[in-house]
């Protein structure tokens, strides 16, 4: 039997299951970078001890998307996990994910790469789907829709960037995304219009449902014009890419008036639940922490943080993030890994405390390809 013969005798869960294997492998070999000869080598471990209280104070629910076409849920603080759905059942690949909302709602980007078919959804507590929209085209490799989306607290409204273009950066190098910001109306599904030309990053949504944080290029000289309002810090934040001719700003949408506010030079934006502070970070993975009303910021050292750093607020002071195990734990790594890169590290996710630096692991081990979410629920005390 010949190679056509055999790709067509081949069943579509297997074609999709190698077409991912290959995603994930050239991926992986674009986003690996070595470390320079005579480099200090890098840390492995984060110094302990842990706090022990973090977890118990939290209340919510994290979000893991698995292969192939899975979403496994992580119950905060009792730790009882969930599948909210099912891998392995013939459904495409889930390509971004956010949430759940106050109603236990899980916005999610499926992707299928065989079809070359994307759509935004929405999944209910009860298992049920609601299709915001389906448009043609790979999300992953036609980049018609992003790595990120963001669904409100109220679950009203869903964001998500779309048709983003690449754009080379130099000194130091980068290739970012830039796309159009789409914002959906989760009950009507109709799309409103931003206008909004914004990088393909972190989406997060203020406790009114109402604005919504994202990353826009700006002119350097703007950007130069912000940093210089801040108080002066031994970090050096933000400075490594002033020389790019547009530097990433995080801004402000208010969705009813479609009016952006920039506020601080960074990227990934993450909004504590009462929507008083922002926490973001530089190219060089520098944390600030912003008062949203001063626009004033803070240096923040998260223990163990490696990118893509915080991931959400559990509540108004602690933030969940990637992170180096603690010392002590066994080093753990990846499974299903491509031939060309080979295994990687497992990471943990951590809570820190923003007004001590107190920190807790909540899931030991992780596989760093993995898209993960958070989503907060009320304390039932208070």
């Amino acid at each position: 039997m010949n190679t056509r013969n055999i790709l067509a005798s081949t069943s579509r869960s297997v074609r999709r299951t190698l077409s991912l294997a290959l995603a994930s492998s050239t991926l992986a070999l674009s986003a690996a970078s070595a470390v320079p000869q005579g480099a200090a080598a890098r840390p492995t471990h984060v110094a302990g001890p842990e706090a022990t209280d973090l977890i118990a104070r939290t209340h919510g629910t994290i979000l893991t998307a698995v292969a192939v076409g899975g979403i496994e849920a992580l119950a905060l603080p009792s730790l009882v996990a969930s599948t909210p759905r099912a891998p392995n059942t013939g459904k495409p690949t889930v390509h971004a994910l956010a949430g759940p909302d106050a109603h236990g709602r899980i916005a999610f980007v499926e992707n299928d790469m065989l079809a070359k078919r994307h759509a935004l959804d929405v999944l209910a507590a009860d298992g049920s789907t609601t299709r915001l929209f389906e448009a043609d085209g790979d999300a992953l490799w036609d980049h018609v829709a992003g790595q990120h989306v963001a669904v409100s607290p109220d679950g009203l409204r869903v964001a998500l960037v779309r048709d983003a273009e690449g754009q080379t950066c130099r000194d130091p190098g980068a290739y970012l995304f830039e796309g159009e910001l789409g914002i959906w109306d989760a009950e009507s599904r109709r799309e409103l219009t931003t206008r909004a030309r914004v990088l393909d990053d972190t989406l997060a949504w203020f406790p009114d449902g109402r604005r919504v944080a994202f990353t826009a290029l700006i002119p350097r000289s703007d950007a130069r014009s912000m940093l210089a309002t801040q108080p002066e810090h031994s970090d050096g934040f933000g400075r490594a890419t002033l020389g790019w001719a547009r530097v990433a700003v995080v801004h402000v949408l208010d969705v009813e008036t479609g009016h952006a506010t920039p506020l601080h030079v960074g990227e990934r934006p993450t909004v504590s639940t009462d929507g008083r502070t922002l926490v973001l970070r530089d190219f060089e993975q520098h944390w600030r922490v912003v008062d949203v009303d001063t626009r004033l910021s803070r240096p923040f050292i998260a223990p163990g943080a490696v990118s893509p750093g915080a991931i959400a607020f559990v509540d108004e002071h602690t933030v969940l993030y990637w992170a180096l195990p603690t010392a002590g734990a066994t080093v753990k790594y990846t499974e299903n890994n491509s031939p060309l890169i080979g295994k990687k590290s497992m990471r943990t996710l951590k809570l820190v405390d923003l007004r001590d630096g107190r920190f807790q692991t909540v899931v030991p081990y992780i596989d760093p390809r993995r898209k993960v979410s958070f989503g907060a629920t009320l304390d039932p005390k208070r």
